[in-house]
């Protein structure tokens, strides 16, 4: 399993967190943790076990942290589906329908 796909939240996570760090901190800062997002979606997909079963989410779901972020997904058998990418206060049940 190498390949990851974005769920259209988590693309508006992303695009949401993107605002926020250039509006903060500028395009520099913005470029440099989006390269940190990706690669660690690519070390998801490679590795999905490393993350931490989340099973109050589903049974499929997992979680990996991120310096002030929590990247969500779910494990199919080709890929992982990331479904949220969240700040670490933030409720991950408040932000996407619970599929099981």
């Amino acid at each position: 399993m190498s390949k990851y796909v974005l769920s259209t939240g988590a693309q508006t996570d992303l695009i949401d967190i993107r605002q926020y760090t250039l509006d903060k901190w500028g395009q520099v800062q913005w470029k440099g943790y989006f390269a940190e997002l990706k690669s660690t979606m690519i070390l998801l997909a490679e590795n999905p076990a490393i993350g931490a079963k989340t099973l109050d989410l589903g049974d499929n779901y997992f979680r990996f942290p991120l310096k002030h972020h929590v990247i969500y997904y779910i494990q199919q058998p080709t890929q992982i589906v990331i479904v949220a990418v969240l700040g670490k206060s933030m409720s991950p049940q408040k932000h996407f329908e619970i599929i099981n």
